[in-house]
């Protein structure tokens, strides 16, 4: 019995979301190229404390945080420009000398839900591609970062 519950747990993550090719009304929006308007990285910092206790006895827990987002608009297939985030780690660049106006491509899953485009971008979309020239994105390397 408790193999069969885990068995069907698995099956109904699993068979939840999947790779889209556009069949979605949001996938409509995002497949194909999407001319790239506006482009900027934003680095959030903070802290996160917690503490608890009881009686006589506590603890407390925190540490600091740094978030990197880039914020960028793009024309969406209606004709629309849509302002939209997504983090850093998610974006991948390919040098094209070939395109004259920078774009962008999507990748995501796909979901039955309907969700806002904001809330798509943070959990369903896996990676978003910028083709540009190679003057649009130098080499900038400073190895005392690295």
């Amino acid at each position: 019995m408790k193999n069969i519950l885990i068995y069907t747990l698995l099956l109904t993550i699993f068979s939840s979301c999947e790779v889209e090719q556009g069949t979605s009304k949001l996938g409509n929006i995002l497949e194909g190229k999407h001319e790239l308007r506006r482009f900027k990285t934003v680095t959030e910092e903070g802290q996160r404390w917690s503490a608890s206790y009881f009686i006589i006895a506590g603890g407390g827990s925190g540490g600091t945080y740094k978030n990197t987002k880039a914020s960028f608009s793009w024309k969406m297939n209606t004709g629309e420009y849509a302002i939209s985030e997504l983090e850093l780690g998610k974006i991948r660049v390919k040098i094209d000398s070939t395109v004259t106006t920078p774009y962008v491509i999507f990748n995501w899953q796909r979901c039955p839900q309907s969700h806002p485009l904001g809330t798509y971008f943070i959990h369903y979309v896996n990676y978003m591609v910028i083709c540009c020239k190679e003057e649009d994105y130098p080499i900038n390397i400073n190895i005392t970062d690295l």
